[in-house]
């Protein structure tokens, strides 16, 4: 969020209706920002593409499960 609210950088947003609304963390601004601070936005009414399900191979779940270790318990990615 800081980087859309830089003055000095370009920030493009999207509004899209099908896009669900996530509340971020009130100490990181609950991911908001106010439409004056974008340098342009545009609306996009399309449906977002959903990935059908599949079942992991095992380097995926391996690939998984080490990078989960270095992760700490609660950490914000």
């Amino acid at each position: 969020m800081a980087a859309a609210r830089d003055p000095q950088r370009i920030a493009i947003a999207e509004a899209n209706a099908h896009m669900p609304r996530v509340d971020g963390l009130p100490e990181l601004g609950g991911n908001r920002v106010h439409v004056s601070e974008v340098t342009a936005w545009y609306r996009h009414d399309r449906t977002p593409v959903t990935l059908p399900a599949s079942q992991p191979f095992a380097e995926d779940l391996a690939i998984a499960r080490h990078g989960a270790a270095l992760i700490a318990p609660g950490a914000i990615l």
